[in-house]
């Protein structure tokens, strides 16, 4: 008995480090006091070590995460993307996908990423508020404790980087992210 309260009480320290990282980052780039810098970066190197170094934690849970693409090498802030590519796993993984699988491809003078995962997805009318700070979907509100801003800081790096993020998403098919940059 006295593991589970350990397990429990690790598990609120852990989300309430999480959301205060996301609150000081999300602060410091909304007071561009924080700003990219943008070096050439070997993007599948990063993905690959970005993927490589989530592994671990998803591996009790079956999931396979699978890379997909070209090598790019594109001036770029590599701190910041790893960031963001880490915040899509560790949603793509925690939401009771089996499969993630990431790609990276050229799209004119822009590259292009996706994280497309065969988990529980989100309803239509919730789509609209993924990115708003503190939004949590409704089906997850009651369980978790996270604090629903790992995409609101997705969405602020991501226009730092004068870049884009799109999500869809459907409970029959799982959510797919589209980072254009």
């Amino acid at each position: 008995m006295l593991e589970a309260y350990v397990k429990d009480a690790d598990m609120t320290i852990n989300s309430a480090v999480s959301a205060i990282q996301h609150m000081t980052l999300l602060d410091k780039i909304q007071r561009d006091a924080i700003k990219p810098s943008f070096v050439r970066t070997d993007l599948s190197k990063l993905l690959y070590r970005t993927i490589d170094s989530r592994r671990y934690k998803w591996a009790s849970s079956g999931v396979r995460i699978n890379l997909h693409g070209e090598r790019i090498l594109k001036s770029t802030d590599g701190f910041f993307l790893e960031m963001i590519f880490g915040e899509l796993l560790d949603n793509a993984c925690r939401y009771r996908s089996k499969d993630v699988d990431v790609s990276i491809a050229t799209a004119g003078n822009k590259t292009k990423f996706t994280v497309k995962d065969d988990g529980e997805g989100i309803e239509k009318d919730e789509l609209s508020q993924v990115f708003d700070p503190y939004f949590r979907i409704a089906k997850h509100r009651a369980r978790g404790r996270r604090a629903g801003l790992g995409l609101t800081t997705v969405k602020a790096i991501t226009n730092k980087l004068d870049g884009e993020v799109k999500l869809d998403s459907n409970p029959n098919w799982g959510t797919e992210v589209q980072l254009v940059i």
